[in-house]
């Protein structure tokens, strides 16, 4: 079985650093509503998660503190 996937909406992507310290970090990212995806890839194994999705960006956290910074991947997904 094949499938097929064709991209039509627009894509964003980017990586926030979490402060060593700190289990949230905001980020800024223009979006033209709140209808949106994002996919969270985090450097270590931790697990995270998106809150306070707003036309201006959103929160990232994560579950547990770190003793250095960490970077988490994301990408952005219009719908």
């Amino acid at each position: 079985m094949a499938f097929t996937t064709t991209i039509t909406k627009k894509l964003k992507s980017g990586t926030a650093v979490v402060i060593a310290g700190n289990t949230s970090v905001v980020v800024n990212v223009s979006m033209p509503n709140t209808n949106y995806a994002v996919v969270l890839t985090p450097e270590v194994n931790v697990v995270c998660w998106v809150t306070n999705k707003t036309v201006n960006g959103f929160t990232i956290n994560i579950s547990a503190v770190q003793g250095s910074n960490l970077n988490v991947h994301w990408i952005i997904r219009e719908n």
